[in-house]
């Protein structure tokens, strides 16, 4: 890895999607309340037309504008469809998902990949803070989450 200041690091945020608009509303919203600066966000779709075109719409309304959004096959596997992603990467890449939300995950991340100066990196433990509404989970659950800052990026 190169030694630049963190800051100076391009993070892409690879997010895959497919007809579940209210994730990917939330995960855009997550993604706009990152504090690190040098981002974008990098949307692969299986979704149908009507749930891809309101995507744009929604980083728009968060202030977005380094976003991209590819289409994708119905039939491809989330393997391909993260490679696909990868072609629109910058120099650091990072899953994207809809639990992303701590503001300061990329910035966390980024300066610990430099600090210890490895190629990659995750989260040992939950890294998020969640708005105090009631939130719906994957299964249809209701549920009230805690906000939580454990512990910082393990490399």
């Amino acid at each position: 890895m190169r030694s630049v200041p963190a800051a100076a690091l391009s993070v892409s945020c690879l997010m895959v999607t497919k007809d579940r608009p209210a994730f990917a509303a939330r995960a855009i919203r997550c993604f706009a309340d990152q504090r690190y600066p040098v981002r974008d966000l990098v949307i692969v779709c299986q979704g149908t037309s009507d749930y891809r075109r309101p995507l744009a719409g929604l980083a728009h309304q968060h202030g977005i504008s380094n976003i991209a959004i590819l289409d994708a096959a119905q039939d491809m596997s989330l393997g391909a469809l993260r490679n696909r992603a990868l072609d629109a990467a910058g120099d650091l890449v990072c899953i994207w998902d809809d639990d992303c939300s701590h503001p300061d995950r990329l910035t966390t991340q980024t300066a610990q990949l430099i600090k210890e100066n490895s190629p990659s990196c995750f989260l040992g433990e939950h890294l998020q803070t969640v708005r105090p509404h009631v939130l719906l989970d994957p299964l249809g659950a209701r549920h009230r989450k805690r906000a939580t800052h454990r512990s910082p990026a393990l490399c």
